[in-house]
């Protein structure tokens, strides 16, 4: 029998301010359910912020899924620069075992975010 079919959802949550400076949350959905439970690591959502005219990365980061962000981070070069970016979050499942890891793609979004 086949092992199930990752799969999952990824969306901007209500009430998520989507700005420099601002906190940004998801709702997130995943299949098998059990994902979260396998392994180290889990299931995570990575942002990659993009500066609009020159399209380098200003900001990333990951955090388990359920995790607020903080766009800009603590610092960042779009936090020192500001502006606007232009964000992609993705949703995957990240495990290390055995010595290797494993990164299955689940979801990915984008998102324009204003300056502060």
């Amino acid at each position: 029998m086949a092992p199930p079919v990752e799969t999952g959802t990824l969306a901007v949550a209500t009430g998520s301010e989507l700005k420099l400076g601002g906190t940004v949350t998801f709702d997130v959905t995943f299949s098998p359910d059990n994902l979260d439970k396998k392994n180290k690591g889990g299931v995570r959502v990575q942002i990659i912020a993009n500066d609009p005219t020159t399209h380098d990365t200003i900001y990333a980061m990951a955090r388990h899924y359920d995790e607020a962000f903080l766009l800009g981070g603590g610092w960042s070069p779009w936090l020192e620069q500001g502006g606007p970016a232009h964000c992609v979050a993705s949703l995957y499942y990240w495990s290390y075992q055995g010595g290797g890891q494993q990164f299955n793609h689940l979801a990915t979004i984008e998102f324009d975010a204003a300056g502060a």
